[in-house]
């Protein structure tokens, strides 16, 4: 994917070039999405709409000509923290996860493109357009994506906490920040989405505490360990895998001492407040 550099003076491009590794290096967080109706595509939109199958997306139709988010549309900008370092540019949660990262392709010390993985909206399907304004503080990022929509998404000039970046770069999930006493889910139903709630019925056949207090090194060692914890079961420490974590939930499943039935398996605890 092609990178192009710009810089702007007021609303006009006063100078075009490249951007370097310099130029961009830093931490970034996005403040502001704009789409340019100019540069939209109906074709990649029809295309978009006639292979489109999944549920809960964003629905992109056009309006008199011009492409809306029509249904399930974002109704806040998301909380997107980028990474420029060294070849690589990296995607932050805060505090809990470093979601993505990829490499920068780089031609006589000059970008020439980046692997991006996702739009916050769906896929790219064009090249990746580069600029910054003549403020070294904003950077402006633009695609065509799969929807037809030409997105260009503002970034400002950021400084995250150095402790945390180092953190995630070594583990990826900051599973301390979810220390906490977690109580035994009995029973829970909620509506994921139109035609497939989730519910859940405890009916795991071994004797488990009704609550885990864990520490943060408690968490660290869980996350050393490959997501690794033991739980007295039956009066007995027995090993478990953490599969899934956040929100205040904790999901345990048995290793393979377990020879239960599979759908009472999932253990759900959540954090008690």
């Amino acid at each position: 994917m092609g990178l192009i550099g710009c810089k702007a003076g007021g609303n006009e491009i006063t100078e075009e070039r490249q951007l370097s590794l310099e130029d961009i290096e830093g931490q970034w967080t996005l403040v502001k999405i704009d789409t340019i109706s100019s540069k939209q595509s109906l074709e990649v939109n029809k295309k978009y709409n006639n292979t489109a199958v999944e549920y809960q997306i964003s629905s992109i139709e056009p309006v008199d000509g011009i492409l809306q988010c029509t249904s399930l549309c974002p109704n806040k900008v998301p909380e997107l923290t980028i990474e420029f370092a060294g070849d690589s540019l990296f995607e932050y949660t805060f505090p809990t996860d470093l979601r993505a990262s990829g490499k920068i392709s780089l031609s006589n010390n000059i970008i020439i493109g980046f692997n991006r993985w996702s739009s916050i909206w769906t896929n790219i399907e064009s090249n990746i357009h580069v600029s910054m304004n003549s403020s070294p503080d904003t950077l402006r990022i633009e695609y065509l994506e799969s929807t037809g929509l030409y997105l260009s998404e503002i970034y400002e000039r950021s400084e995250f906490d150095p402790q945390l970046v180092s953190f995630l770069r070594a583990y990826h999930h900051n599973l301390p920040y979810e220390h906490g006493k977690y109580g035994l889910v009995h029973y829970d139903f909620q509506p994921v989405d139109y035609d497939s709630p989730f519910e859940h019925f405890h009916s795991f056949p071994h004797t488990i505490p009704e609550t885990l207090d864990l520490s943060e090194d408690d968490m660290l060692k869980i996350l050393k360990n490959e997501y690794n914890i033991d739980i007295l079961t039956d009066g007995e420490l027995k090993p478990y895998n953490l599969s899934s974590w956040g929100g205040g939930r904790l999901w345990l499943d048995p290793k393979d001492w377990y020879n239960g039935p599979d759908t009472s398996a999932s253990i759900l605890y959540d954090k008690i407040k």
